[in-house]
């Protein structure tokens, strides 16, 4: 297919996902699971805002497949909305999640589009309303994408909300949603994938990005070796470049436990951001100087420059790293030994993760809370919580060995040794499997061991 067509039709596909980006992002909680039309012949929540984005959302990313064969869409997300009978999904979905998944189509999306050959679009498709071509699928893809989009742009409308406004073409690349930080290789496919149609300085930023994932994988000469182009080629390019280079660079010798020369990169990162006012990425460099100086007082002092800047900006980068900010300069505090101070930045930090509506780093944080309780001695407090969060994990199927650890060193601070024992086996038995652990905490495991096989725990 030609060029020039890809790109038209991705220019004006991508603004039809932006605008239902905005409509979701513009919507406001109260009306989440407001209805958009009254149909008494139906269940209420297939009218509902959230719903409608869900349904939206899947059909675009089932069509950009073009065949039921082989699609499976990301988790949390089921093949339910296949089905004839149009099953709901068991519960609504939370905007964070639904906003993941919009991030997913549109990356897909793009990729899609920009893999485009004569012969794809040729490829016929058949649905059980009918046959089509991949090429005329895209279209009626992205017709359905905008009226849905429209519906929810009037509906915030009619209730009072500054509807966004008419998006012309596609907002330029987001570098950072092509990240699945779980999945190095995956990231690496997506900065990959947009390559092939990206640039001047977002094709460098792309590169180091895909010089991260290498880092992240422990293939450190790889990273570097894709540094080393990118830095012959930054004369003349703009700041974000200049910026991301030292940034990567700097993670890589910090994975590969070189903080001296680590840190010195991301200083001159965080001065080129700053002078270019480039917010998200200033934030990112104070991060990760803080990270260079774990569990000392420089640390908390470059976080607090980074959440200063964080806090009053509207970067979504920036305020992104608001939280892990928070949790880094607890857990610095609290190896300082200043338990008193680190508390409230681990319930800060905590809030800011239910506000963000984030289920996996709640329970972490949760948990960090309970853990600095019992530093404070506060041994019932830490005890309740961590029995909370036991039973949650029961109730998700799931163990956590970090948990069943807590609840035997709150137990036996309290004297309560014959119901401390058996949680000193169970979290032995979890963290005996778990390779980082194991590498790192060899005499922490072995206590647990022991203490779990003492008849009389002191």
């Amino acid at each position: 297919m030609d060029t020039m067509l890809k790109t038209s039709i991705w220019q004006q596909f991508g603004a039809a996902i932006d605008m239902l980006d905005n409509a979701m992002s513009a919507c406001p909680s109260q009306l989440w699971h407001a209805p958009l039309w009254n149909n008494p012949s139906e269940q209420s929540e297939y009218s509902q805002f959230w719903y409608i984005l869900y349904h939206t959302l899947f059909w675009l990313d089932f069509y950009l497949s073009g065949s039921v064969e082989g699609f499976t869409p990301p988790a949390p997300f089921t093949l339910d909305e296949l089905d004839p009978a149009g099953l709901l999904p068991e519960r609504p979905y939370t905007k964070e999640e639904l906003l993941a998944y919009l991030v997913h189509g549109r990356n897909k999306c793009q990729a899609t589009i920009e893999a485009l050959t004569d012969e794809k679009e040729r490829q016929l498709c058949k649905f059980r309303w009918g046959e089509i071509s991949f090429a005329e699928l895209l279209l009626y893809n992205m017709r359905h994408v905008q009226e849905h989009a429209a519906q929810l742009n009037l509906m915030l409308g009619q209730n009072g909300v500054a509807a966004p406004g008419w998006v012309t073409k596609a907002k330029p690349i987001d570098i950072d949603s092509f990240w699945e930080y779980s999945d190095p290789a995956v990231s690496e496919e997506r900065f990959r994938a947009a390559l092939s149609s990206a640039q001047g300085d977002i094709h460098l930023e792309l590169l180091t990005q895909i010089a991260r994932t290498y880092s992240l994988r422990g293939r450190f000469d790889e990273a570097h070796a894709v540094l080393n182009d990118v830095k012959k080629q930054l004369p003349n390019t703009g700041a974000r470049p200049h910026v991301r280079y030292f940034l990567e660079r700097g993670r890589t010798y910090n994975s590969s436990g070189e903080k001296e020369k680590a840190r010195a990169l991301f200083i001159e990162a965080w001065e080129q951001a700053q002078a270019a006012h480039l917010e998200g990425l200033a934030v990112d460099a104070a991060h990760m100087v803080a990270i260079t100086y774990a569990g000392a007082p420089e640390a908390i002092a470059w976080n607090g420059r980074g959440l200063a800047i964080a806090r009053a900006s509207q970067d979504a980068k920036a305020r992104a790293l608001i939280p892990a900010m928070l949790n880094n300069s607890a857990w610095d505090l609290h190896e300082m030994g200043r338990f008193d101070e680190a508390l409230p930045l681990f319930e800060e930090a905590q809030a800011e993760w239910v506000a963000r509506g984030k289920p996996e780093q709640i329970l972490i944080a949760r948990w960090s809370v309970a853990r600095c309780l019992r530093s404070l001695k506060r041994y019932d407090e830490a005890l309740t919580i961590q029995h909370t969060l036991e039973a949650e994990h029961v109730a998700m199927g799931s163990v956590d060995g970090y948990v069943f650890e807590e609840l035997a060193e709150n137990l036996a601070a309290l004297g309560r040794m014959d119901e401390a024992r058996p949680y000193f086996e169970r979290a032995f038995e979890e963290l005996n499997q778990d390779e980082w652990f194991v590498k790192n905490e060899a005499a922490r495991l072995a206590g647990l061991k022991a203490r779990g096989l003492a008849r009389d725990i002191v």
